[in-house]
């Protein structure tokens, strides 16, 4: 399985569904906009909303970001839209 470290881009890019989502959790773009993950780099399936792709985010990334945003396990997810990420 291959990684790629990548930023989670800037809420403008973020699809409407991505953005509902983030703001029914209470989180603010500014608390995971631009911070680094790793995903595996094929996406594991397209997302129904946005019909965009969506990538599995490494355990240990996942672990950071829920520890940072004070959240447990069933509240953030281990994947993200292809619209919430910066890739080249």
């Amino acid at each position: 399985m291959a990684i790629a470290k990548v930023r989670i881009a800037p809420i403008e890019y973020w699809c409407a569904f991505q953005k509902q989502e983030l703001q029914s959790l209470g989180i603010q773009p500014e608390q995971v906009c631009g911070r680094e993950v790793q995903i595996e780099t094929a996406p594991i399936y397209e997302d129904s909303h946005c019909h965009g792709k969506m990538w599995a985010v490494v355990q240990d990334s996942t672990n950071r970001i829920r520890a940072t945003l004070n959240k447990a396990p069933d509240e953030i997810k281990s994947y993200l839209c292809e619209h919430q990420l910066e890739m080249d």
